[in-house]
């Protein structure tokens, strides 16, 4: 059987344009002499439309299209992840599914509205839809008996169930297509590979899963469909990123021979895979929102530095501006390397010191603030100055503000709310600092783009003389570790000191990071690249009566 694999980047709720990809996908594979299509979950609308499904305007939109894009079916058949919209004894209700949408002497639409709902910190499915059933989604294509599954649903034993009974009661081989739109996290899509050839070989079945691919808001939906032989073999996959449109042939009567994956071993595979989905999520908030430049603070540290690098690679250099905002505590050597970042990079630098409002709010506040000592009230001034100043461009200019805050600073509350804090989106709020560090030697890997001593130079954020993150936080490396193992590990504060962690700066950084959740809530979307985005798959009360344990 030819199969038609149409890995689509969609637009939430622009089921027009949504329709118009499709269509285009469904006329190339006609061109192909393809027998079936096969569209991603949610190909329609888009992956999470949220709300959107409770507007009725558009849940009509898209039973119209189903007749649009069925019209356009002659001589094959599509299977299009969609809700379904289906009227129950006079009520709307929609399932999580699929419609199989062909034309013979007229079009035809058949909804396969299966889902068993899945929710996710990402789209709460059953707040949406009614929770449907596996057994109307068997179809027959050629000499194959086809079985849809939206979602994790192929993993499911009521599913496993079906798939029992349609090899029982034919004669025909099993092809299950999962429609799936699963969110980028770092190292799990090879695992991810391996369970579902796990699942086709215990059930004697082949697997076809349709990824979406595109960023949406906080989503990197990677792609990566692939198709899998009733052995468990691996026959195809698509490249994960990046839109695919292809033919993929099926053969029950020879075997077929499997391909590799990339190997998880490979140098830099970790960065490169980072990389690739930090531009993806990044370019497509931008392009999807209608921003084409971004605007961010330079500080010649590091965070700014692979946001910048990051930024140009996903939009050009001509695309990018930065800001070198000094006050009396900045240092020589970071104007110095935030001059030779942009220069490697081809990004245009403005100058504008912030000593002279600085100065203006200290003289300003110094009546009210009389008798009492410098302290973070100051510091903060400058943040938030700096704030002002890149609000102020991008307003102007309408460049979307980048934020160049880390995961370890966003778990410990050490951005300025209403500063640094302020912006359209932090692409790298899920990376840690030690792989801040790992992506910037991966962008230099061929070339020298990130100037080396702002890698390795101690991290300061120059609010105060002489400062130095180290001075209120332990090593970063450390850091690191404590959070992951508290954050997206579930450790206590027990089980962190017993590990060997510093009994004192447990209890610190414990406190830290409860203590900035209300911070969090008020920040920049981050982009999801590991298990735990804070403020997405973590979100804990601001006001709770219960300490950390």
């Amino acid at each position: 059987m030819k199969l038609f694999i149409a890995q689509i980047n969609p637009t939430v709720g622009d089921i027009e344009k949504n329709s118009r990809l499709i269509i285009k996908a469904i006329e190339q594979a006609k061109e192909a002499q393809a027998s079936l299509v096969v569209f991603p979950q949610m190909a329609l609308t888009g992956y999470p439309p949220h709300d959107l499904l409770r507007n009725r305007a558009f849940t009509a939109a898209i039973s119209q299209a189903w007749q649009t894009i069925a019209e356009a079916c002659q001589g094959l058949k599509a299977i299009v992840g969609s809700p379904v919209v289906s009227q129950e004894d006079g009520e709307e209700t929609l399932y999580n599914g699929a419609v199989l949408l062909s034309h013979n002497e007229k079009a035809e639409i058949i909804p396969l509205q299966a889902s068993a709902l899945h929710d996710h910190s990402w789209f709460a499915a059953s707040d949406y839809f009614n929770n449907g059933s596996v057994t109307a989604s068997a179809i027959t294509c050629e000499d194959y008996k086809v079985i849809v599954s939206i979602d994790d649903e192929i993993l499911d034993e009521e599913f496993a169930s079906l798939a029992q009974q349609e090899k029982h009661s034919s004669d025909k081989q099993i092809l299950a297509i999962n429609l799936a739109a699963r969110p980028f996290v770092s190292g799990q899509w090879q695992q991810h590979v391996a369970l579902l050839q796990q699942r086709a070989q215990e059930l004697g079945v082949h697997v076809l899963e349709a990824n979406l691919v595109g960023g949406q808001d906080q989503i990197i939906l990677e792609g990566g469909s692939l198709l899998i032989s009733n052995q468990g073999q691996l026959l195809h996959y698509a490249p994960r990123f990046h839109e695919y449109i292809d033919l993929w042939t099926l053969d029950s009567q020879s075997v077929a021979q499997s391909v590799q994956l990339p190997s998880e071993d490979e140098k830099w595979a970790k960065e490169s895979e980072l990389a690739e989905a930090i531009c993806l999520g990044l370019g497509d908030y931008m392009r999807k929102n209608g921003f084409t430049d971004v605007v961010l603070g330079i500080s010649g540290g590091i965070d700014s530095a692979l946001c910048a690098a990051l930024a140009v690679r996903t939009l050009g250099s001509e695309h990018v501006h930065g800001i070198y905002m000094p006050s009396r505590f900045s240092t020589d050597i970071s104007e110095e390397e935030g001059a030779k970042l942009c220069r490697c990079l081809g990004i245009d630098l403005q100058l504008l010191p912030i000593e002279g409002p600085r100065a203006a709010f200290t003289e300003l506040l110094a009546p009210a603030f009389a008798g009492r000592s410098f302290d973070i009230t100051e510091e903060n001034i400058q943040a938030r100055i700096r704030a002002i100043l890149v609000m102020a461009m991008s307003n102007k200019f309408g460049w979307l503000a980048i934020c160049t805050g880390n995961k370890a600073e966003e778990a410990v509350g050490y951005s300025t709310l209403y500063g640094d804090g302020a912006g359209g989106i932090a692409p790298i709020m899920d990376l840690y600092k030690n792989e801040v560090r790992s992506l910037c030697r991966y962008l230099n890997k061929d070339k020298e783009i990130i100037p080396s001593l702002i890698i390795t130079r101690p991290p300061s954020a120059e609010l105060h003389e002489g400062q130095k993150d180290s001075d209120s936080l332990p090593d970063y490396d450390v850091l690191d570790a404590m959070l992951k193992a508290y954050l997206e590990e579930g450790r206590t504060k027990a089980e962190l000191k017993a590990e060997g962690f510093d009994e004192a700066m447990v209890e610190k950084v414990v406190r830290l990071v409860e203590r900035s959740e209300f911070k969090r809530q008020q920040g920049p979307i981050g982009l999801k690249l590991s298990p735990m985005l804070l403020g997405l798959d973590r979100h804990m009360p601001i006001t709770k009566g219960i300490r950390a344990l």
